[in-house]
């Protein structure tokens, strides 16, 4: 049976406090997708308020495709 391996930096695995960050994480970025996906008019003023799309529906240049 191999050696346990003890977690660290070094090693690149994830450590306890490594792995409750990326719960945090995915619970509170679940949490905003949530909320931001209610209606239409909400998921577009969030991808508005990002820069994504212009204010006129149309998305910003530079996330145009050339095809």
């Amino acid at each position: 049976m191999p050696k346990s391996v003890k977690t660290t930096a070094k090693t690149g695995l994830l450590t306890k406090a490594d792995r409750a960050f990326i719960a945090d994480f995915s619970k509170s970025s679940q949490s905003h997708v949530d909320k931001v996906t209610r209606t239409k008019a909400l998921a577009m003023k969030e991808l508005v308020d990002a820069g994504i799309y212009d204010v006129h529906g149309k998305l910003r240049k530079r996330y145009r495709s050339v095809a």
